[in-house]
C-alpha cells in the first residue's frame, strides 16, 4: 500500500524500493509491480531475478579464501578489448560484481571511485563485471562516472566465482590467489575493501 501511495505521488525511486522490500517477502502483487518498474527502466526482464537479490542495506560480510587460486579466463571490456586475467599476475586485482539495477551497487560507486584514485597507481587493477549488456552500461556511464574497467554480460563469470548477491567484491593478491570475498555495499565507516588492498600492496 505504501509503495502504491509513493508511486501516485511521483516518488518513483521510493516506491520502487518499497516494492522490492515486499517482493523479497514473496508478495506476488509487489513482484509484478517491481517487474514492471524493471521492464520500464531497462527494456527487458533479463537480470530481474538478480535485481531482486540486490539490497542497498545488505551488511558487508567478509569471507576468507586464502588458499583458492583463480583459474585463468578471457573477457572483453565494453570497447571490445580482450583481456586474460593472467596478464595481471604480479598485481593486486579487485573484481566488482554488479549491475545497473542494483541499488547497493550504485550507492557504493563514489566510494569505489575514491579507492580507484587512491590505489590505481600502485599496481592495483579494478575490474567491474556487470550483468548488463554493453549498450546498457555505456548508457549508464554517460550519466554516472564509474572508474573501474567495465566488463559487460558477465553472468557466467559471476557464476564461476559463486556470486549470489550483489554487489560482491573479490580481492586477488599478487600471487593470483583470492584472499577475500566481500559481500554487500562498501561503506565509508567500515571500508574493508580499502583495508585489504592496503595489506596486499605492502
Amino acid at each position: 500500500i505504501e509503495a502504491n501511495i509513493l508511486n501516485k505521488l511521483g516518488l518513483i525511486d521510493d516506491s520502487e524500493s518499497k516494492y522490492l522490500e515486499a517482493s523479497r517477502m514473496n508478495y506476488k502483487p509487489a513482484i509484478d509491480s517491481a517487474k514492471s518498474f524493471y521492464l520500464l527502466k531497462y527494456g527487458t526482464i533479463d537480470g530481474f531475478d538478480d535485481y531482486l537479490k540486490s539490497d542497498s542495506n545488505l551488511k558487508i560480510s567478509s569471507v576468507e579464501l586464502t588458499n583458492e587460486e583463480v583459474p585463468d579466463f578471457t573477457f572483453f571490456d565494453i570497447n571490445g578489448r580482450e583481456y586474460q586475467l593472467s596478464e595481471f599476475r604480479g598485481k593486486v586485482v579487485i573484481l566488482n560484481f554488479w549491475f545497473t539495477g542494483c541499488f547497493g551497487c550504485i550507492k557504493e560507486i563514489p566510494i569505489l571511485n575514491h579507492i580507484y584514485d587512491k590505489y590505481s597507481i600502485n599496481d592495483v587493477v579494478f575490474l567491474a563485471f556487470a550483468l548488463d549488456s554493453t549498450d546498457i552500461i555505456k548508457s549508464f556511464l554517460q550519466k554516472k562516472e564509474f572508474k573501474y574497467k567495465a566488463i559487460p554480460s558477465s553472468g557466467h563469470i559471476a557464476k564461476n566465482f559463486k556470486v549470489s548477491s550483489y554487489p560482491t567484491h573479490i580481492i586477488i593478491n599478487k600471487k593470483g590467489k583470492i584472499i577475500r570475498k566481500l559481500v554487500g555495499s562498501i561503506d565509508k565507516s567500515d571500508n574493508q575493501l580499502d583495508f585489504f588492498i592496503q595489506n596486499c600492496i605492502k
